[in-house]
């Protein structure tokens, strides 16, 4: 049924407890507007579910490299589980830039697919490019492991592709998570 954004929130985590028999608090729930609803008004909305103790797993490299998280988004780390298995199948590390509304968000797999970064930059073009660029070149410094592949997603590359590769100054792909 049509609602505001506010109430989605409370509607996404009611939907995904409703599928999961573990307790409301052990469970992450995050959801992102994939398509909004133009016309028809119907809006595709994803919801994210995860156990609060595999979130923690996959934070564990960044705790154990003395960067703990001071927020986490769900959807960063159904991201990386959206994109782990290709990166890993391709063995190249890759960096995912998810663009919805005036937010963005960077993550960082690593060759073989574990999560390594999550980190919000801003969206504006002008600033994006210099922060996304800064954010692989301490991957690359911390680990070794440069990222040559950068996958752009979400409803905010809609018809902004190029300005957006322009602006990170390096070869882009457009990102579908639901064939990765």
């Amino acid at each position: 049924p049509p609602t505001g954004e506010d109430n989605l929130a409370r509607l996404a985590r009611t939907e995904a407890e409703s599928h999961f028999a573990a307790p409301a608090d052990s469970l992450d729930v995050g959801w992102a507007v994939v398509e909004t609803g133009g016309e028809s008004g119907q809006a595709l909305t994803a919801v994210a579910v995860c156990r609060h103790e595999r979130v923690e797993e996959l934070l564990a490299p960044l705790t154990a490299a003395h960067l703990p998280p001071r927020v986490v988004g769900v959807s960063a780390v159904a991201l990386a589980n959206l994109f782990s298995d290709g990166v890993r199948a391709m063995g190249e590390a890759t960096a995912v830039l998810h663009l919805v509304d005036d937010q963005a968000e960077l993550i960082i797999l690593d060759a073989g697919g574990r999560l390594r970064q999550i980190r919000a930059v801003p969206a504006e073009p002008e600033t994006l490019g210099a922060e996304v660029r800064r954010s692989l070149l301490a991957h690359g410094g911390a680990t070794g492991e440069s990222v040559r592949r950068l996958v752009l997603c979400g409803s905010g590359v809609n018809g902004h592709f190029d300005e957006l590769q322009e602006a990170i100054g390096q070869s882009c792909e457009l990102g579908d998570p639901w064939a990765a």
